[in-house]
C-alpha cells in the first residue's frame, strides 16, 4: 500500500521543509519489502526528486534514515526516540508502577523505568523509598548510554540491528581514543545480561554511584528497569540481590505487556 501523496499546506504558518521531511518519514510502510529509493519516495509523496534528494540527505545525517547506496533508504534509529517515549508513557508506566513501589524499600536508592532517546536513557518514572509517589523524569533524565547500567542494559536488550547501529553511533560520538574502553564496559554489560539477566555499573564509571539494570522487551519496545544510588548504600551483594529482583519484575511487566518470555531469548 502506497502512502497518500500530500499537497503543500496552504497554511502560511506551516514550516514547509519540516512538513516535507515528515511526509517522507511517513512514506515508509511496515509491509515494505526493502529500502526505498528517491524515485520510490517521490512517487509516494508527490515531491520532486530534487527535493527528495536534499531532504533524505539531511534526514540521513540526523539519523532518521539509514542509507544503503545500492538499495536506498530505510528508517533510522532516531525515529525510535520520540515514538518510544510516546508509546511507553501510555501503558508501561502503569504496568511498572506497583512493582517499582514494592521494590523501593532502601533509603537513598531509587527505582527507575527508562527508555532510549538518541544516545541517552531518559526516565519515564522513578520511585524512592522516601517518596512512593511517581517522580516522573526526576532520575536518569539524560543518562549517557555509554557509561551507565541502564544504557548497557538497553543495548543488551535491543534487537540485533538496532544494537549494531547504536554501537556504530557511540563509536562515532566518542572517537577512537575513548571507544575501546567504552566498548569493553558495554560488552561486559551485555555478557552480564546474557548470563544473569541484569548488569551492574559501579563507581568505576560513575564516581561514588552504583546502579543495576535489566532490560524489558515488550510490544516491540525496549525499556530498562533500574535501581541506583550512592555506592555506600549499594555494596556488591545488595546490587546482585536487587538485580535478581529487577529480572523478576521485568519478566512480570514483559508478560503483562505481551512481550516475549525471557526463556524465548535464550537460544544463543
Amino acid at each position: 500500500m502506497k502512502a497518500t501523496k500530500r499537497e503543500k499546506s496552504p497554511d502560511p504558518r506551516m514550516a514547509t521543509t519540516l512538513e516535507r521531511g515528515l511526509v517522507i518519514l511517513s512514506a515508509f510502510q511496515a509491509n515494505d519489502e526493502g529500502p526505498l529509493g528517491n524515485r520510490d519516495l517521490s512517487e509516494r509523496t508527490g515531491l520532486p526528486k530534487a527535493t527528495i534528494s536534499r531532504l533524505t540527505y539531511t534526514l540521513t545525517k540526523l539519523g532518521f534514515l539509514l542509507h544503503d547506496r545500492k538499495h536506498g533508504f530505510a528508517l533510522g534509529p532516531a525515529v525510535l526516540g520520540p515514538a518510544y517515549v510516546f508509546y511507553a508513557r501510555l501503558d508501561m508506566r502503569r504496568l511498572a508502577r506497583p512493582h517499582m513501589r514494592r521494590l523501593a524499600t532502601r533509603p537513598g536508592v531509587y527505582l527507575s523505568l527508562g527508555t532510549r532517546y538518541d544516545l541517552r536513557i531518559i526516565s519515564l518514572e522513578s520511585v524512592t523509598a522516601d517518596w512512593h509517589a511517581p517522580l516522573t523524569g526526576l532520575f536518569n533524565l539524560r543518562t549517557p548510554m555509554a557509561h551507565s547500567a541502564v544504557g548497557h542494559a538497553y543495548i543488551a536488550g535491543a534487537p540485533e540491528g538496532e544494537r549494531a547501529a547504536l554501537m556504530n553511533a557511540l563509536r562515532t560520538r566518542y572517537g577512537e581514543d575513548e571507544w575501546p574502553s567504552i566498548r569493553h564496559h558495554i560488552d561486559k554489560g551485555i555478557e552480564e545480561v546474557k548470563q544473569q539477566g541484569y548488569c551492574i555499573v559501579s563507581d568505576e564509571l560513575q564516581s561514588m554511584l552504583s546502579a543495576v539494570a535489566a532490560p524489558i522487551q515488550a510490544a516491540n519496545l525496549v525499556l530498562t528497569l533500574s535501581a541506583g544510588g550512592a555506592s555506600r548504600f549499594l555494596p556488591s551483594g545488595e546490587l546482585h540481590k536487587l538485580g535478581a529482583q529487577l529480572v523478576e519484575v521485568a519478566a512480570l511487566i514483559q508478560k503483562a505487556a505481551g512481550g516475549p518470555h525471557p526463556d524465548e531469548n535464550d537460544d544463543d
